[in-house]
């Protein structure tokens, strides 16, 4: 049986929160696919218990007729090739359930792990991105692995099944490794100055190599920002670029 027998429009809600509820019945005109951290949870708002999905920030997203939709692909999952294809079967059942077109079109978001997953889900999908938001996300999981010894068994679990070496699955879901595979799409990232997790010199290098590579990449850099931290004023921008994505 195909993947659409098992994630499909009736059951959707076991896999996703969203925000379907704020938006009074009508079709969306875009969704925002917004990925886990580590351990399930997100920066941006999400978090993986099956619940609706309502705050300040989808209720905004709502207002601008977009669908908010929390995928709950694993809390260990690094969007690895699992991950992807419980993406996908989510898009496809989204699909499904709005009667969308091919045209239809999707951002990507996500904070730590899930910024990780946004940027690798962007570059992976045969769906139609139009947009990314990734706050402070790993880039480079091969070298992490062995600076960072608290999510050494994640990274492990997250390609221990591949048909491969370990360091080629931690290349495969780093997007240091991937960044000729980005497509020509706007990307807002947020770097953390003070980030105990990744290192903001890593960060800094990725954006620069996205943009000699032409990509539109809009880089806030937060000075005395410790990991996942906001400020308000990027926030607001963050969410200003996703609802930029489908205008």
């Amino acid at each position: 049986m195909k993947d659409s027998a098992f994630v499909m429009a009736g059951n959707l809600s076991r896999f996703v929160n969203t925000n379907e509820g704020l938006l009074g019945g009508g079709k969306p005109v875009g969704a925002v696919l917004e990925f886990p951290g580590l351990g399930g949870g997100s920066c941006l708002g999400g978090h993986m218990d099956n619940a609706v999905y309502e705050t300040d920030y989808t209720r905004r997203l709502a207002d601008a007729g977009i669908l908010a939709v929390y995928v709950a692909a694993g809390p260990w999952s690094w969007m690895n090739r699992g991950a992807i294809r419980l993406t996908e079967a989510v898009c496809a059942a989204l699909t499904e359930k709005f009667s969308l077109t091919a045209s239809f079109p999707f951002a990507a978001s996500g904070g730590s792990m899930g910024g990780t997953a946004a940027l690798i889900w962007s570059m992976s999908t045969r769906f139609n991105v139009t947009g990314c938001a990734a706050a402070c996300p790993g880039i480079d999981l091969l070298n992490h692995y062995f600076s960072d010894q608290p999510h050494q068994r994640t990274l492990f679990d997250a390609v221990a099944s591949y048909d491969a070496p370990i360091e080629e699955g931690l290349k495969s879901i780093s997007p240091q490794y991937r960044l000729d595979e980005m497509k020509k799409i706007p990307y807002f990232i947020v770097g953390d100055a003070d980030d105990e997790c990744f290192p903001i010199a890593t960060t800094d290098s990725f954006v620069a190599r996205m943009r000699e590579r032409g990509l539109n990449a809009d880089y806030r850099r937060l000075p005395d920002a410790r990991h996942g931290e906001f400020t308000p004023e990027v926030r607001d921008a963050l969410t200003d670029f996703l609802i930029g994505c489908f205008r």
